[in-house]
């Protein structure tokens, strides 16, 4: 798990890095209307570093048979987004949107993290290489 969540976490790194900088030259070939979207672009990239920081925590407690905690947490999740999404909605239209959703799915990943260190005692997370390192010693 450790080493999975590592290459994710690279590969998002090293993505960052290659593509960010063409966002506004991509954005720049499309209608007027999308040239204030790129600023969005930087908050939705907390989905894809949830993901990487907490690794595959739904995927381990599915694995495990905890679909009742799942299940719980996924619902949880759904009210988190939908709430978020709506309050930041209407706060600060597309971009309060964009930052609801981002943080209640950043949100719901740690909640799913943290039910999985807790119930099945498995650390996911890409944190988990320095505790092992420690550990080993």
């Amino acid at each position: 798990l450790t080493r999975g969540a590592i290459l994710k976490f690279s590969a998002l790194v090293a993505g960052l890095l290659v593509l960010v900088p063409l966002i506004p030259f991509v954005l720049a070939q499309l209608d007027a209307a999308y040239r204030e979207v790129d600023r969005n672009f930087a908050i939705l990239v907390m989905i894809p570093f949830a993901n990487c920081l907490f690794g595959p925590s739904d995927l381990v407690l599915n694995i495990l048979g905890m679909r009742r905690t799942l299940f719980g947490a996924a619902i949880v999740g759904l009210v988190v987004l939908a709430g978020g999404t709506a309050i930041g909605g209407l706060a600060d239209q597309l971009r309060g949107a964009t930052i609801g959703a981002a943080v209640a799915y950043f949100s719901y990943h740690a909640l799913i993290y943290m039910l999985c260190r807790r119930n099945a005692g498995i650390d996911s997370s890409v944190l988990s290489s320095r505790y092992d390192r420690r550990r080993a010693h």
